[in-house]
């Protein structure tokens, strides 16, 4: 999934554009320590952080997968993490977990973004992935303090999907353009065409010649070009409903995955603390009677 994710990146950054510096998902997150490291430009949560106060969340999304990557890469060689790795690591994971998912509320973002879109999801899912593996773990610095931020971002990706549930364009069921939508657009089309024969009719009676001709050519242009409003209108209505029915589906694939994933991280974490495990699961969103059914889908055998 990594290579893919790093691929997609590298695309996606055109297709967001710039804007104003990106509010985080969840102020109250708590930050990591060595804030100092942000003030190094040469340092990975640095250029982060820029990405962010600039706006270029694609920018942001690439860059981030491929410090996932060099995250893994570090662990595979088996050798005790540098200090310059313990203090960004905590802000890279930081910085995934409070970045606000993209909102595809246009049919001009949701055209250009139809095939990258989802980056924003896939990344966060990976992030919490990587946390629950030990071997990424221990690229934190040691102690209760690094154990509550691990929890705590694990806590505010989870949220951020659920938000995501919450939005006015989320369904749980595939939406698709229907029928009727069709045939009031064709109904909208005939419409428009049966009012203009009309009016060309009314000025061919008023006589012939030139400036009838300009007449008659001015109400046609008219016509061709509500029709293909008409038409565009609904071909950005097609690929809005298309492109939310897609990222819906993924999305509550994702929650799935990511749910058991976090348990996996909690009860790691906190073994036997279950007020600690609950804390979290409630930070994360669910509610006190949502947590119950949460720790069983979770901890239930395949």
């Amino acid at each position: 999934m990594m290579k893919l994710l790093i691929s997609v990146g590298f695309l996606i950054f055109s297709i967001y554009p710039a804007m104003a510096k990106i509010q985080l998902f969840d102020s109250s997150l708590v930050k990591p320590d060595y804030p100092d490291v942000l003030k190094n430009i040469q340092a990975p949560a640095s250029t982060l952080k820029k990405l962010l106060d600039d706006g270029q969340s694609g920018k942001f999304f690439k860059e981030a997968a491929v410090e996932l990557e060099r995250i893994r890469e570090l662990a595979a060689e088996n050798e005790f993490p540098s200090e310059e790795t313990r203090k960004n690591t905590p802000w890279i994971f930081y910085f995934i977990a409070n970045t606000p998912l993209v909102v595809i509320d246009s049919a001009e973002q949701a055209r250009s973004a139809i095939n990258n879109h989802d980056v924003d999801l896939y990344l966060k899912e990976e992030a919490l992935e990587m946390l629950t593996i030990s071997t990424y773990r221990d690229l934190f610095p040691d102690g209760k303090a690094s154990r509550e931020l691990m929890a705590s971002y694990g806590a505010a990706i989870m949220r951020s999907f659920l938000n995501g549930t919450k939005s006015k364009s989320y369904s749980d069921k595939p939406i698709f353009v229907s029928d009727e939508e069709v045939k009031a657009m064709l109904k909208r089309d005939i419409k428009i065409m049966e009012n203009t024969f009309s009016e060309i009719a009314q000025i061919q009676k008023k006589g012939t010649g030139a400036e009838t001709d300009k007449k008659i050519n001015d109400v046609s242009g008219d016509m061709n070009k509500r029709i293909n409003d008409n038409g565009q209108q609904f071909q950005d209505h097609t690929v809005m409903v298309n492109t939310q029915t897609s990222r819906n589906l993924l999305l509550k694939n994702i929650i799935e995955r990511s749910e058991k994933n976090f348990m996996i991280l909690l009860t790691d974490l906190f073994p036997g603390k279950k007020t600690e495990i609950r804390k979290y699961i409630k930070m994360a969103g669910y509610s006190d009677q949502e947590i119950r059914k949460f720790i069983e889908r979770t901890l239930e055998k395949d």
